[in-house]
């Protein structure tokens, strides 16, 4: 972003297309803004709080979440931080080889 103006996100909604699986330490710009006066106004309705965990979307059946920040120097809005969300299937999986190995060495 260059020159003057200002971007207003109040009342908008961010919808995030993945296109690959990210990584953890892999960082979005959703707006970059490195010059100029322009400004950001307001915050993505469905991600109002600054540096809050957000489902961002799915890729090849996976669910990612990513940390959203708005940022005032640079200016700009990131997603960081991408994390997958485990299927509830796996956690009843793990679960139930957790309680099995439980029950086990109780013998």
């Amino acid at each position: 972003l260059g020159g003057d103006g200002v971007i207003v996100l109040t009342g908008s909604t961010l919808s995030v297309t993945l296109g690959y699986a990210p990584l953890p330490e892999d960082v979005i710009a959703v707006i970059d803004g490195t010059g100029g006066e322009t400004g950001i106004s307001g915050r993505f309705a469905n991600a109002p709080t600054n540096n809050q965990r957000i489902t961002v979307g799915t890729f090849e059946g996976v669910t990612y979440t990513a940390v959203i920040t708005y940022s005032s120097s640079p200016k700009g809005v990131y997603l960081s931080e991408f994390a997958a969300v485990p299927e509830p299937g796996l956690l009843v999986l793990v679960g139930g080889a957790a309680a099995a190995v439980w029950c086990r060495r109780r013998r």
